[in-house]
Formats: C-alpha cells, structure tokens, sequence
C-alpha cells in the first residue's frame, strides 16, 4: 500500500534491510557516526528522490524540535547534506535554520548566528 507519507519505494540501510520513507528517521536518529548517517542519507535520496526526502526530513526536524534538540538537529544535518547533494540551495537553507534553532536552544548563540547568516547567504543564492 502506498500513502502519500510512506511511498513503496525502500532504502537499504547498509545491513540490506530496506526501509520505507517512514522509517528513514527512527534508523538515522539511531546510528551514531556522521559519515555513517550521510552514506544512510546519500542512499535514501537515491531511493526516495529529493521531492519525498527533503521535505520529509524537514517535518520530522519540526517533530522532534520542541521535545528532542539533539535529534532534531541530526534531521537538520541529513536535511542539509542531502539538499546539497540535490542541488536545492532553499533545503539547504531550511536545514541549516534548523541546525541554528537547535544550537540557539541549546545555548550555543554563536554558532547559530553563524549558521542562520549562512542559511540566509543560501537562500538568497
């Protein structure tokens, strides 16, 4: 059955287990090194396509924000990461908001200044 959250499509996420677009994130907030959570991102934006993913990993970033920072700010990395390998500057510019709103709750006002002059450099890009 395919629904508009939950496309048939499937991601294999490294142990050839695949994955539906609704389990992207459980899998991604469990795995617990970078350069593994961007392979797992590089091969759900090949499985899925930008136009599911993105936008995917953008409503998961606004669930977990208010209740998670720190897992919503490893969304706001895969969001990021995988917008650029998509070539789509305003995703990127979303996801980099959403790393700046995380560092901001968590104190950490320079680095979110940072990244919210950057995502403003993207979206005017």
């Amino acid at each position: 059955m395919e629904t508009s959250s939950s496309p048939s499509r499937s991601c294999v996420s490294g142990g050839d287990t695949p994955l539906t677009l609704d389990e992207v994130v459980p899998r991604l907030l469990a795995m617990e090194d970078d350069p593994g959570r961007r392979r797992f991102a590089e091969r759900c934006l090949d499985a899925f396509g930008a136009d599911a993913l993105l936008p995917a990993l953008a409503t998961a970033f606004q669930r977990y924000f208010s209740v998670q920072t720190r897992a919503a700010l490893r969304v706001a990395e895969a969001l990021e990461y995988a917008a650029v390998l998509a070539g789509r500057p305003g995703d990127r510019a979303t996801g980099l908001m959403g790393r700046a709103d995380g560092l901001r709750i968590l104190g950490r006002y320079q680095e979110a200044l940072d990244l919210y002059r950057e995502a403003q450099r993207a979206f005017l890009a």
